[in-house]
């Protein structure tokens, strides 16, 4: 129990630190926000500075697909929501992007219910 004490403190410092040094960096922020849009409270967060993360890094770069879906996807999870722009997006990202064609379809799959064994995972190429 204490190591996972010291694990938090730890992340926790990285985490501050980083976002102190990246906080204009639409990359970082996505990724930062999508991580913790998953357990926000380990960040010691809440989810309107998950949204303000993800609403940031679209203004930074509004041509990314990714980013939009993001926003869109994380703050809106209820199935009904938004679900015609989520899949317009999801489609613009899948047929552009080779990675993320492979990112998303782990996903989906995983959003389906489905498990996926590491040797399953470890079959799907990463590259064109």
């Amino acid at each position: 129990m204490k190591c996972m004490i010291i694990v938090n403190m730890i992340i926790m410092q990285i985490f501050l630190e980083s976002y102190s040094r990246f906080s204009n960096n639409s990359e970082y922020l996505f990724y930062i926000g999508f991580i913790a849009s998953m357990s926000e409270w380990y960040f010691d967060i809440e989810m309107e500075d998950v949204e303000s993360m993800l609403k940031k890094a679209t203004y930074l770069d509004p041509e990314s697909l990714l980013y939009k879906w993001g926003y869109c996807c994380i703050l809106n999870q209820r199935a009904e929501v938004n679900t015609e722009t989520k899949y317009f997006l999801s489609r613009q990202i899948l047929e552009n992007d080779m990675l993320m064609k492979n990112i998303m379809s782990l996903l989906i799959l995983m959003n389906c219910g489905m498990s996926l064994s590491l040797s399953i995972v470890n079959k799907i190429p990463l590259r064109n």
